[in-house]
């Protein structure tokens, strides 16, 4: 384990082909960005993917059994304000009905596609039997050199925890 400043956010994560503004969609600072609501598209992302059907064969960039669903998505453009940010640009897609980026282009700073990062959706029960959407299985692709990384993580919602543990 290692703590990392916030100068390092821009850095590959462990090897990875992600960054840590690249968690869960988008993990940065929304005043660095200036935004373009695009519209809406049609596309087919991951939503109510069943993780025991996630399958990885080792030399492949993408899971196998994922579930998709054509879904008419908001897409916003983000551009930093800040000209030596790792991306010229990214192109957010977002699920209307949770708010979710499912989907996302990253444009190198030649604005060349550089990467793709497709979250995929998950319904699951959390407590008392509310519905939380949520995903935690991710597929980062590096167009420019074809190598992705892939995780897939378990996440139990509606865990009753001793009230001791936490302190004001």
């Amino acid at each position: 384990m290692r703590r990392r400043s916030t100068s390092e956010r821009q850095d590959a994560q462990g090897g990875a082909d992600y960054c840590a503004y690249d968690n869960m969609g988008w993990d940065g600072p929304v005043q660095i960005d200036t935004y373009r609501y695009l519209g809406q598209q049609d596309m087919l992302m991951g939503r109510h993917t069943d993780s025991v059907k996630l399958v990885h064969t080792k030399g492949k960039c993408l899971f196998d059994g994922t579930q998709r669903e054509r879904i008419k998505v908001h897409v916003v453009e983000a551009t930093s304000k800040d000209p030596n940010f790792l991306y010229s640009k990214m192109v957010w897609y977002l699920d209307p009905e949770d708010w979710q980026m499912r989907y996302s282009d990253r444009y190198d700073r030649s604005g060349k596609l550089w990467k793709i990062i497709d979250n995929l959706g998950y319904i699951d029960k959390g407590y008392e039997g509310v519905e939380v959407s949520h995903f935690n299985a991710t597929q980062t692709v590096d167009m420019q050199r074809v190598h992705a990384t892939t995780a897939l993580t378990d996440i139990d919602f509606g865990v009753e925890l001793n009230q001791r543990m936490f302190k004001p």
